[in-house]
């Protein structure tokens, strides 16, 4: 059994890392965490309803990135580079069974409240949420690197396992930057080959702050932001998801839709995925993680509540 220690990015993006190897993380702040996967659950056919996708947007909203390769795509202008040399990721992604592959459907959950699948030292994972509960207030800082306010101590964000509905429930109130992912690893390459698949799906329904507060302020009302690490667009680091970007500004492509009060199920596919830097579209076959990030404002933001279920995410081939 091995230890999973990741380092959260408080600004927008987030990826365990594996045997004690440190992902740095971009933007206002950082908190680390570990956990020890048992190997539960991970594939299947998919069972969610009826598929109907929700419109939304592709931006490149500046993140940490994730793994990505050397699979096309056209290149962003910006200060980054890419090094050379693709990676080869250690496992593939499991085959389709009726179409999908389930990355989870929350029907377990460890110590924490998290959920893991597959079995290490070949495809795994599991959830991830942050900033991870109360802190200390972050006030403006330019001498130490700090440049967005976030009053941490009024942060109540969870993310809760519900196996008996086989939902993730993210439930609380929002003060700061915030998010929820899946790590997606495989070992000695932190990273999985999804070239298989076409995209990932999920059912999600909710309710995403109020007039006013930082969820307006930010121009996203109801906006979330679902991004795909792959490897061109996350930082060269010494350990952790393997990274090409030797730039100061690296970030995965995203796309960004209006969170419905409804169950609906998504479907996102690589393709819909923009504005990654300096790769601007996604390479599936260097996936490190997927994650949602909540709107928050650089300065000025309120603190909002926030109640959102996610149910069947799986990768699709159509």
């Amino acid at each position: 059994m091995k230890t999973i220690r990741r380092i959260r990015s408080l600004y927008v993006s987030i990826l365990p890392l594996t045997l004690g190897a440190g992902l740095a993380a971009y933007g206002c702040s950082t908190t680390a965490v570990s956990e020890t996967p048992d190997g539960g659950g991970g594939g299947g056919s998919s069972s969610s309803g009826s598929s109907s996708s929700s419109g939304g947007s592709s931006s490149g909203s500046g993140s940490s990135g994730g793994s990505g390769s050397s699979s096309g795509g056209s290149t962003a202008s910006d200060s980054g580079g890419v090094t050379a040399g693709p990676v080869a990721c250690s496992a593939k992604v499991p085959a389709a069974d009726g179409g999908a592959f389930v990355i989870s459907d929350f029907t377990t959950v460890n110590d924490g409240g998290t959920t893991t699948f597959g079995a290490w030292p070949g495809y795994y994972g599991g959830t991830y949420a942050y900033p991870g509960g109360p802190s200390a207030d972050q006030a403006v800082n330019p001498d130490a690197g700090i440049t967005c306010s976030q009053p941490l101590s009024q942060d109540s964000f969870v993310a809760t396992i519900e196996p008996m509905s086989k939902s993730w429930v993210l439930s609380g109130t929002v003060a700061g930057f915030s998010g929820f992912g899946f790590y997606l690893q495989s070992n000695p390459v932190l990273c999985v080959d999804a070239s298989a698949y076409k995209g990932v799906s999920f059912t999600i329904s909710g309710t995403l702050g109020s007039p006013g507060d930082a969820a307006t302020d930010a121009g996203t009302s109801q906006q979330i932001v679902f991004k795909a690490i792959d490897e061109a667009d996350l930082k060269v680091e010494d350990a952790g998801p393997p990274g090409t970007c030797t730039g100061t500004n690296c970030s995965p492509p995203t796309y960004s839709f209006t969170l419905p009060t409804t169950p609906t199920t998504m479907t996102i596919h690589w393709t819909d995925l923009m504005g990654g830097v300096p790769m601007a579209t996604f390479d599936p076959s260097t996936l490190s993680g997927i994650e949602w990030d909540l709107p928050w404002p650089c300065t000025g933001g309120t603190p909002y509540p926030v109640n959102i279920t996610i149910q069947n995410v799986q990768f699709v081939t159509q």
